[in-house]
């Protein structure tokens, strides 16, 4: 898990956060991942400078492409070499599939919000991938998947993908009620979200949600 803040400074009511550092395990086959800070300058920002953190094998990173329904996978050959899809920018919010054939554990330095994190759109019905980046304890709500089907009417099955045992675990909302385990929005993890139609996540919290919908002014701005 990302390293709590320690006195952090306030200057114009600007929170200064100390550097976090961040250590991803992956495990052996697929991992769902998803970045868990806001990466300082010369920390891994695309698909290919995140596999190139990872030592031999022939790894790959794939995103999934919601208004295609389709997949783009770039992998690294055991020549070094680039395969697949144009090499693409990690996005804070989102889920990634990374396979590799070892045990690899990466390190990342960067920074958790110390504000509020932007609202996830969906523009509408299918497969979304998405993750829970780390923010600053004085802020943090930890979600699980049935605070996700509670409170965002639009999602009705939340699935996560579990390494150690190579396999997917839903929850779903069927007719008011609910199925399978319940299990939380880990820092670091990715998770894919099916909604029935368009809708939107804001991660801050229910209480923020319900807040917006109500017409009140919330600030979704990223710190």
């Amino acid at each position: 898990r990302a390293a709590t803040a320690v006195n952090p400074m306030t200057i114009k009511s600007l929170k200064l956060l100390p550097l976090a550092d961040y250590t991803m395990n992956l495990k052996t086959g697929l991992n769902l991942i998803g970045l868990p800070v806001k990466l300082v300058k010369g920390q891994v920002g695309t698909a290919e400078e995140f596999l190139d953190e990872i030592e031999g094998g022939s790894p790959s990173l794939t995103r999934y492409v919601t208004a295609t329904g389709s997949q783009e996978t770039i992998a690294r050959s055991v020549q070094g070499v680039y395969i697949g899809a144009d090499d693409f920018t990690l996005e804070a919010q989102q889920g990634y599939y990374v396979n590799v054939s070892s045990k690899t554990d990466i390190s990342l330095t960067g920074r958790v919000y110390s504000d509020s994190l932007p609202t996830v759109t969906f523009a509408g019905a299918g497969l979304y991938y998405v993750t829970a980046p780390g923010v600053d304890n004085d802020l943090f709500y930890s979600w699980d998947a049935n605070q996700i089907l509670t409170f965002v009417p639009e999602v009705k099955t939340v699935h996560r993908f579990d390494a150690s045992l190579q396999q997917i675990f839903s929850y779903i909302r069927v007719n008011g009620s609910y199925k399978g385990t319940n299990f939380d929005l880990g820092v670091g993890e990715g998770f894919i979200f099916e909604l029935s139609t368009a809708g939107s996540w804001d991660p801050n919290g229910p209480g923020v949600m319900l807040a917006s919908s109500t017409g009140a002014s919330v600030s979704t701005e990223p710190a």
